[in-house]
């Protein structure tokens, strides 16, 4: 979460816990320092703890009058704030934020359960939250039953992932990842709109993510490319859950496939010599090897860039060049040097490459376009800035190898090829 992202929430904390401040708010406090603590610094948790007690200390007023209009006011500035966060922050911070919310209420509902007006008028202030943050009835229904452990009220159950050690897990309702020698199950939901995922454990068992201890029925979101760890399991990757929402069957995925492929430099016997390969949709597949053993070469020929000088590449079964234009659009390659113009901006230089390549979209559908991959890749805060050469620099390198792969990006290719990946990249 960034500052912006924890004033909102704090301001929001503040508003639903004045609902009733005498019943609420020591209680609200604890949860408040807590969710804190656990996310951030201590430093920084005593910042916006004194944050949210400066905001409690400004409603106190609206205390003083008549519950209706309380109530009406308090709901103006829900609002308001809510009005504040959409034109500021992408959908997946603003899930972020309701997320908090709806922890919170399950708080209350379990510190506090005795006081059921009370908890009702906390459920209702967090479903009025939602809607100001543009988040659809069904994505809210989905979330709440997920945190309150209702897994199997969840609306829409195609969202909802299981991994467990069950070889005969029946229920194709729900989605299922087998995992050997885990004790417990570990639940999945996918939030589709902000590309994210949550998950908890239910086990006894001792896990990690990110070298951080999961507390079973703890709510986590899980950040790309991060890992769920445990003594007696092989890792559960990002990419393995994001492959158990494809299903082949039903023509979501793609398959990839190297038969033999060779290639040699002209008068040479140096290059490529008789190699297999498959992938399909979800995976991530690194190739690793010292300076100069033909990485770039290998990924220029499964990319097609390079003609094969034996073998056969097929994707969903198409040939790479014989069937080229089945295959057009699919493939997306990023190579090592820089492609951006160094006098544009960073919007600028996405929003030309996406004119470009989006053909039939209209200019408010482009920037709608540039601006949600500029958010994916932490791009948006700095796009004004120009690129500037790499002498001469605006921005830093890694901010320059996402905006490189951003262009690719932005054309939403299915299979995507990227030379040093992780050069430039401090994380």
């Amino acid at each position: 979460m960034n500052e912006s992202m924890l004033h909102s929430l704090m301001r929001l904390f503040a508003i639903i816990v004045s609902i009733n401040r005498d019943v609420m708010h020591v209680l609200a406090r604890n949860f408040v320092e807590t969710f804190l603590i656990q996310q951030f610094s201590r430093k920084l948790a005593d910042k916006f703890l004194a944050v949210f007690d400066e905001y409690s200390r400004q409603l106190e007023k609206y205390d003083k009058g008549k519950q209706s209009k309380r109530i009406s006011s308090l709901s103006v500035k829900v609002l308001a704030i809510c009005e504040q966060v959409v034109t500021e922050l992408h959908i997946r911070h603003r899930f972020m934020i309701l997320l908090s919310l709806i922890r919170f209420s399950r708080f209350f509902a379990e510190a506090g359960g005795s006081v059921s007006g009370e908890t009702d008028a906390v459920s209702d202030a967090v479903l009025t939250v939602s809607d100001g943050l543009l988040i659809t009835r069904e994505e809210f229904d989905n979330v709440h039953a997920f945190i309150t452990d209702k897994f199997y009220s969840i609306p829409d159950r195609s969202h909802l992932l299981i991994i467990s050690d069950d070889p005969g897990f029946q229920d194709d309702s729900i989605r299922h990842l087998q995992k050997d020698n885990l004790a417990g199950q570990i639940f999945v939901l996918r939030i589709r709109r902000a590309d994210s995922y949550l998950f908890r454990y239910t086990g006894k068992a001792r896990l990690e993510y990110n070298g951080k201890y999961i507390f079973p029925r703890h709510v986590y979101l899980l950040p790309r490319g991060s890992a769920i760890r445990g003594d007696a399991i092989t890792p559960v990757y990002y990419s393995d859950i994001i492959s158990g929402y494809i299903n082949l069957a039903d023509g979501q995925g793609v398959e990839f496939l190297a038969e033999e492929i060779e290639f040699f430099f002209n008068k040479s016997s140096n290059g490529i010599r008789k190699l297999s390969f498959q992938g399909r949709s979800g995976q991530l597949v690194g190739i690793i090897g010292g300076s100069g053993s033909g990485k770039s070469t290998l990924l220029k020929v499964l990319s097609g860039s390079l003609e094969l000088k034996g073998g056969n590449i097929y994707i969903n079964g198409y040939h790479l060049k014989k069937e080229s234009e089945e295959l057009e659009g699919m493939i997306g390659y990023v190579p090592q040097d820089d492609l951006l113009m160094e006098e544009l901006t960073v919007y600028r230089n996405l929003w030309f490459n996406a004119r470009l390549c989006l053909d039939g979209y209209t200019p408010a559908e482009v920037h709608e376009a540039v601006t949600g991959v500029l958010n994916d890749l932490d791009l948006y805060e700095i796009r004004n800035l120009k690129v500037g050469s790499i002498l001469n620099k605006f921005i830093s390198g890694g901010q320059r190898k996402r905006l490189n792969i951003a262009l690719e990006l932005i054309r939403g290719p299915h299979i995507l090829f990227v030379d040093e990946p992780t050069s430039g990249l401090s994380s």
